[in-house]
């Protein structure tokens, strides 16, 4: 039961810019008052933190009302203490929108689910659509090329297809949302986590949590990045949340911390070959015809269907494309504290117009500073009516929209 006399604030570093939000007290009801900057909002996904006397679970059945419209809330307990209420919200631009908070209410019909584990798959679905799939298989020496990196496949929201592309194909070590660098160096050692031949590889570990609740679905999972010779050089917390909107269209915040266990650690290689990156199905390699990009205003004078390496400052980038009569968008969008690592100008996009895209930030990885790395995905079936004006707002709430 939440107090009702509760205050929950929220932690948002950029409240100048887009609006600050608020919970006040009215009556018997706690409210949440959002406010939206320069560009509306559209189901964006946000959390405010409570704070009050009684502790709110992640068992709790909550939702908000507004405007006569009941909008499903999720409870997260974070790791680092704070319970955190998270919705999604639709705000015009520059206006506010007040949210009452209703607890104890009946359960939303429409939630997220994980089936159990199958030979190393784990399947997240909503409303019994497939939306993620982690593939994180043993470790096989015997067999090093199917096994040495767990990755996350992406449906179409539909739920009818897969985005991405997962063994075999063009470049096999590409496979759907993954993360590498090709050029790793430390104290005795070194290893290619992205092509991974020799033995080396990035290992699942275990699952360290698991959401599935009305608002979004996710995990967090401990990934080894192991040499050749075993040695274990860094433990990497991955995690994913997935945000489901009303269209079918939905968000995966990918996060990712790498921690040193061997001293400092050179992270480096080249934008073909490091960093977060996104992979389509490999019918998109096969009909590239199909494919283009469409990038910020400052890029926008670049032909759609050519493909560029090595452009740094880019807040976001799209990769469109058509799989069996079926077109795509898949915006990456890439949060600015990705540019405190190595610093903005070293941020290098690079894309291939047969389905892989991403950024590659190169950095050192030191032994007592873990590294962030911070990304959303937005998954739309829409192709032709995209505006990059529209690409820019996803960004902007992501940016600003909760505390991370």
């Amino acid at each position: 039961m939440i107090n009702p006399t509760a205050i929950a604030t929220v932690l948002c570093a950029l409240t100048a810019i887009f609006g600050q939000i608020l919970v006040a007290e009215e009556g018997a009801a706690t409210t949440i008052s959002v406010r939206a900057g320069d560009h509306a909002l559209n189901e964006a996904p946000y959390a405010v933190e409570w704070t009050g006397n009684e502790v709110l679970g992640e068992d709790s059945s909550v939702h908000l009302t507004s405007d006569g419209e009941r909008i499903p809330a999720q409870v997260e307990a974070a790791e680092d203490g704070r319970t955190l209420l998270w919705f999604l919200a639709t705000v015009p631009a520059g206006e506010t929108r007040e949210y009452v908070v209703v607890p104890d209410a009946p359960e939303a019909e429409k939630r997220f689910a994980w089936a159990p584990e199958d030979n190393g798959t784990t399947l997240l679905t909503f409303d019994g659509i497939p939306v993620l799939e982690y593939i994180h298989p043993r470790f096989d020496p015997e067999n090093i090329e199917d096994t040495k990196k767990p990755f996350h496949q992406v449906f179409s929201p539909d739920g009818a297809r897969r985005l991405t592309k997962g063994l075999g194909g063009l470049f096999p070590h590409h496979r759907g949302i993954y993360f590498g660098y090709n050029h790793i160096r430390f104290e005795g050692g070194g290893a290619d986590i992205w092509h991974a031949t020799r033995g080396e590889r990035s290992e699942h570990r275990g699952t360290l949590r698991a959401w599935a609740g009305p608002v979004f679905g996710g995990h967090s999972v401990r990934i080894d990045w192991t040499d050749a010779e075993d040695r274990r050089f860094i433990e990497e917390t991955r995690t994913l949340r997935v945000f489901k909107q009303s269209s079918g269209d939905f968000h995966i915040d990918f996060t990712s911390t790498l921690a040193s266990r061997v001293g400092d650690i050179e992270l480096g290689g080249d934008n073909h070959h490091a960093g977060v990156q996104f992979r389509a199905a490999q019918y998109v390699a096969d009909n590239r015809e199909h494919s283009r990009f469409l990038r910020p205003a400052d890029w926008a004078d670049r032909d759609p269907a050519s493909e560029h390496a090595g452009i740094t400052g880019l807040p976001w980038n799209a990769f469109q494309f058509t799989i069996e009569g079926h077109d795509y968008t898949v915006a990456y969008l890439s949060h600015p504290a990705n540019g405190d690592i190595a610093g903005d100008d070293r941020r290098e996009m690079s894309e291939r117009l047969y389905g892989r895209f991403g950024e590659f930030i190169p950095t050192t990885l030191t032994a007592d500073q873990p590294l962030d790395f911070r990304y959303r995905f937005w998954i739309t079936d829409r192709r032709e009516d995209l505006e990059r004006e529209e690409i820019d707002a996803h960004h902007q709430a992501y940016v600003q929209g909760f505390p991370h």
